[in-house]
């Protein structure tokens, strides 16, 4: 037997759904992802909007069929941030919301272009909400919803969501976007329709 301190420890994967063979799995790149055969968890399917969730649940007769991936050295520790991917055709201009010690924040703009990823906060996500409101550069499609913060057209960063006008400020409508208690999240940005 092989001395403790040298053993190599597997930093294994398991992927379901459109992550999967015979999907986009650009993911796969990035991680260094090898790929090592089927797999199921014992698990139940949620849904939550565009992606189903699973959750384990051990004793129960629910399985989620997946793949099984090996990840090279050094990739098991996940990057901590939130990133958005423009899956559009064009770029699109993005502005973020979230809460920091209490406050409300919101900040912009980040240009992504079609087919790009943006780490748009750096660190480990300590809110289970965050907030976007993003715009097509050409078409007329938005991104938003009903949670209201500041901003202006040229680049901002603003405390409080309150008051907009008279502090000199638009009021926009972001959407909420639930990260649960991931340290990290990768949040994909769609085309309406597409």
């Amino acid at each position: 037997m092989s001395d403790p301190e040298q053993r190599v420890h597997r930093q294994l994967l398991f992927v379901y759904g459109t992550l999967m063979e015979g999907f986009n799995r650009s993911w796969q790149k990035t991680l260094g992802a090898k790929p090592i055969g089927k797999g199921t968890m014992v698990a139940r399917l949620y849904d939550l909007g565009e992606y189903p969730g699973a959750v384990l649940a051990p004793g129960a007769s629910d399985r989620v069929e997946g793949e099984l991936y090996e990840l090279r050295a050094g990739t098991g520790r996940a990057h901590a941030d939130f990133n958005v991917c423009n899956k559009t055709k064009s770029r699109v201009a993005l502005a973020f919301g979230f809460r920091q010690n209490g406050a409300w924040m919101s900040q912009g703009w980040w240009n992504i272009e079609s087919g790009r990823c943006q780490k748009i906060m750096v660190g480990k996500l300590s809110e289970t909400r965050y907030y976007l409101y993003a715009n097509a550069k050409v078409g007329t499609w938005v991104l938003n919803g009903p949670f209201r913060f500041c901003a202006k057209n040229d680049a901002f960063q603003v405390q409080g969501n309150g008051n907009c006008e008279t502090r000199g400020y638009q009021t926009l409508g972001f959407r909420e976007i639930l990260v649960g208690n991931n340290s990290t999240y990768t949040y994909e940005i769609y085309q309406p329709g597409q």
